[in-house]
């Protein structure tokens, strides 16, 4: 095995390098795509095969300008992995490869047959993710209930867990004003993602935006139990907002709380209802059920609620005062994410070094770990 990774974030360098080397697998940058002023034919080809999914109403002019954009974008895609190819490589490593450039160099590399390796932040401070197929719900991460009980049943409680709870710290980011009364009595908790979020555009499922989640939200809450409602809190890295969409909604149902700690809500809660953020898999570290109307590498059936509907959401929010959820799942999941899935980065001590270099292997062996159901 040979990894190519390439360089962007150039903050990942390092750890391209460092991770390779505990791995004793020869690495190399297949250089950065910087933007040429030609296209082959063939670029062109895969260009306009992606432009049938782009808006019908979208302007002649600006159709043709994208268009040559993009197919510069495959033309210097399909360079960076032939001289992965040449150099012997049989993986790219790629930081979360979900939009722009890295999104089509990751399409090019796939279609010569290199094998991926993607990395991105994980919710656990000081670790990141590793995993052959993707980042989030593109995942290898299984939704069986039965594989994780499995796990749990034949590996030792190493007590990680603790420790992540104890490290969970909330995001600091734009402060806002709070709208409606405060978060208090029995409501849900619905922190919401940033607009234009890959997570909500790669796996929002029927939740094409943040707006429609915001009312679909709001619309659902009429649903709920006699004195129940739902608290919004905005995205703390989302420098627009939402407070105009949001002061529609506020009433009796519906309030905004920007100003509690993230984590204290999901505390008081007595529930937490996303499309996909990590705040719903840090939930059920806290012990709170979760909702999710998206695609998420953490909805596994039984330890999460699926509302893959308006009716279904509607549903869910009737009977709110019923969520129940297997204990015993949850712990056994979460145990997995931080003893087995989550790659602890930058190490130190030679146990975890030894840890990481076979976590390593693994990935790029298409395994997320060396256990067999």
């Amino acid at each position: 095995m040979k990894l190519a990774y390439y360089p962007s974030p150039i903050s990942t360098l390092p750890m391209w390098r460092g991770l390779a080397a505990l791995a004793e697998v020869p690495a190399r940058s297949v250089g950065y795509m910087y933007g040429l002023p030609f296209a082959a034919a063939a670029d062109r080809e895969m260009a306009q095969a992606q432009a049938v999914r782009w808006s019908s109403d979208m302007a002649s002019y600006e159709r043709q300008k994208r268009l040559a954009r993009l197919a510069r974008l495959h033309h210097r895609a399909r360079l960076a992995v032939a001289a992965a190819l040449r150099s012997g490589a049989t993986h790219l490593g790629m930081w979360n490869g979900q939009g722009g450039r890295r999104r089509v160099l990751v399409a090019s590399a796939r279609r010569a047959g290199l094998e991926m390796l993607f990395a991105e932040l994980a919710p656990i401070a000081g670790h990141v993710t590793l995993d052959p197929q993707g980042v989030n719900a593109a995942g290898m991460l299984p939704a069986d209930p039965d594989y994780f009980r499995a796990w749990g049943t034949a590996h030792a409680d190493q007590g990680l867990i603790d420790g992540w709870r104890s490290r969970l710290v909330a995001r600091a980011g734009v402060r806002r004003g709070s709208q409606g009364e405060a978060a208090s009595g029995s409501f849900l908790f619905v922190p919401l993602q940033v607009r234009g979020d890959t997570q909500i555009h790669a796996h929002g499922g029927w939740i094409g935006s943040i707006e429609t989640f915001i009312d679909e939200v709001a619309r659902a809450a009429e649903n709920l139990p006699a004195g129940w409602r739902v608290v919004f809190r905005e995205h703390p890295s989302d420098k627009l907002g939402n407070a105009g969409q949001l002061s529609r909604l506020v009433g009796p149902r519906v309030s905004v709380d920007n100003q509690t700690d993230t984590f204290e809500l999901v505390r008081r809660s007595q529930g937490v209802v996303t499309v996909n953020s990590s705040v719903g898999l840090q939930a059920l570290l806290l012990g709170r059920p979760v909702l999710v109307l998206g695609r998420a590498n953490y909805a596994v059936p039984g330890m999460v609620r699926i509302a893959g509907s308006q009716d279904a959401v509607a549903e869910a929010f009737a009977t709110a005062r019923d969520w129940v959820f297997e204990g015993g799942l949850t712990e056994s999941f979460l145990r997995f994410l931080v003893e087995e899935y989550y790659v602890p980065w930058p190490v130190a001590d030679v146990a975890t070094r030894e840890k990481v270099a076979a976590q390593v292997r693994h990935r790029l062996a298409g395994r997320l770990t060396g256990w067999t159901p």
